[in-house]
């Protein structure tokens, strides 16, 4: 009820400021009051924001413990209201994108999730735009196939078993060694010469 009330007030103050700003015109508003309210309160269904305070509070309709936010909200012009179902309620508003420590990120099971569902988007794309894409992304993944089942193993190194893993672990002590032996020998040899 405050909700509705919060907005009415919101209407009031937007025709007040519009009807100051414009020249006075005889032509009557496009949208009616409900009309008005159904279009901010879907809108703001779609962004999971709370009726009352307008931000992801994750409260239950009505029971906003935040102040009331009487801020104007900027409605792209581009959103269509989706029809008003008969069987309406206000939606839960979302809840944070950061989760508290020691707070499950998800809803326990059997409980419904705090995120309103996502709508898709239409774009106006001609039939033949849509199949010239289709055709693209369906080559890109056979050229990606084609690369998955093709392998060249001429040149690489070939599969070693456990044996001559141990055989090149040997060696490479070995050198690792040899190159002790040699500066050792080089020190001994600098000591000997007096440098």
């Amino acid at each position: 009820m405050e909700a509705c009330w919060a907005l009415s007030t919101l209407l009031k103050q937007s025709l007040a400021v519009s009807k100051a700003a414009e020249p006075v015109s005889s032509a009557p508003p496009s949208l009616s009051h409900d009309e008005f309210i159904w279009r901010v309160h879907s809108y703001l269904n779609s962004q999971g924001l709370c009726h009352f305070c307008k931000k992801h509070c994750s409260s239950v309709a009505g029971a906003c413990p935040g102040p009331l936010n009487r801020a104007h909200i900027t409605i792209s012009s581009t959103f269509q209201a989706p029809p008003k179902p008969s069987d309406y309620n206000a939606l839960r508003a979302w809840s944070r994108s950061t989760a508290a420590p020691g707070k499950p990120t998800q809803a326990l099971a059997g409980r419904p999730t705090t995120c309103a569902a996502s709508v898709a988007g239409i774009a106006d794309v001609t039939p033949l735009e849509v199949q010239v894409a289709a055709l693209t992304v369906n080559a890109a993944i056979r050229e990606d196939a084609r690369w998955d089942s093709y392998f060249d193993n001429e040149g690489c190194f070939p599969d070693l078993d456990l044996a001559a893993v141990a055989a090149l672990e040997e060696i490479n002590e070995q050198l690792l060694a040899n190159e002790i032996a040699r500066a050792k020998q080089a020190d001994l040899a600098d000591n000997i010469a007096g440098i």
